[in-house]
């Protein structure tokens, strides 16, 4: 049984600010802008807020085509008129329109998806965990077009990220059972309710043989946008929610469990100790040594934690960068920034 995670980078559309250099700066300001905007417009009155959405709308959204990553969408009524590029809000509160605010999405470079799917097509992999993924229906028509139906079930569950992000999977083998975490919450330390998983943290049951093989697919926290301490605060979080769950669900000595995915931090950091530092459940890819999965750095991002009943069974190991900026000359082409990892074991 080969099972594999790869962070796929959407599939046929992608945000445009995604397609920005790296964790940038500039792509950090524009998702700051765009998730402030959306707060204020949730608001019952604009007054005290009025200039600075004027100013959002103004300097991001009324902007030339070029320099647009996000947009209002207004259903009914209007939110604001713009006269002489003087902008002026109509609505005085949430009940005075009816619309919200839209990430601007872009076809993904088709030979950037043909690259996406001669990776996913050399893996081999009986089961594949995938991480930035716009849809179900999108997972169906990669495989169907793409990868000729070498999978035989495809499963996505929509998470908490509106910008299309989600985890996924494929499978050559029953789908028995699928649980989601979209709703676990943590106090904040203002005593506020907030959703621990960016994404999700999706269980998914495969029947293997006769043999139930779980896999928890994750997408953790960016370190490209918030501060780093938030940032980490909440990665330390997430890891600490998939440690109980685990804790509370499975015997690790005799359960098939994997944690597979993209989990945003290195081996040996603080936010990921809850997790990596779990009794019996072994970061797998490290058998062949410190492994690099991030664009062309030494950092570990892309994971499978593997129970000690599945590393019994172990037969091999490996990371494909094949995919990555430093095996395809041109970035626009390349199929991901993440390396896929996956493991064989005997079972």
């Amino acid at each position: 049984m080969k099972i594999a995670s790869y962070n796929l980078n959407n599939l046929f559309e992608r945000p445009r600010v995604f397609e920005l250099d790296g964790l940038s700066e500039k792509a950090a300001l524009i998702l700051k802008d765009y998730y402030r905007l959306s707060l204020l417009l949730g608001k019952e009155s604009y007054a005290r807020d009025e200039a600075e959405i004027r100013h959002i709308i103004r300097t991001r959204v009324e902007v030339k085509v070029s320099e647009k990553y996000f947009e209002i969408i207004q259903v009914k009524e209007k939110l604001y008129t713009k006269t002489k590029g003087d902008i002026k809000l109509k609505a005085g509160g949430k009940n005075d329109w009816l619309g919200w605010v839209e990430l601007i999405k872009e076809e993904v470079n088709e030979i950037a998806t043909q690259q996406t799917a001669r990776v996913v097509d050399s893996l081999e992999a009986d089961i594949l965990c995938t991480v930035e993924v716009e849809s179900r229906i999108a997972l169906e028509n990669f495989n169907r077009a793409l990868l000729k139906n070498k999978y035989k079930y495809a499963m996505l569950i929509d998470g908490n990220d509106e910008r299309g992000i989600d985890v996924g999977l494929y499978s050559n083998y029953p789908i028995v059972d699928i649980e989601t975490h979209i709703y676990d919450t943590y106090a904040g330390s203002d005593n506020r309710l907030y959703k621990v998983f960016s994404r999700d943290c999706a269980i998914y049951t495969i029947d293997y043989n006769g043999k139930p093989v779980h896999i928890l697919c994750n997408h953790f926290k960016s370190q490209g946008y918030g501060t780093p301490a938030s940032s980490n605060r909440k990665r330390q979080i997430q890891a600490q929610r998939v440690h109980d769950i685990i804790a509370s669900k499975f015997d690790l000595e005799k359960d098939y469990v994997v944690v597979a995915g993209d989990l945003n931090d290195v081996p040996g950091s603080a936010p990921l100790k809850p997790l990596l530092g779990m009794r019996h459940l072994e970061n797998i890819i490290m058998r062949n040594g410190p492994q690099g999965t991030y664009l062309n750095t030494k950092k570990q991002f892309d994971y499978l934690l593997v129970s000690k009943a599945l590393t019994e069974n172990y037969i091999s190991s490996g990371v494909d960068r094949s995919g990555t900026k430093g095996a395809i000359a041109n970035p626009v082409h390349q199929a991901s920034d993440h390396a896929a990892v996956w493991a064989e074991f005997k079972i």
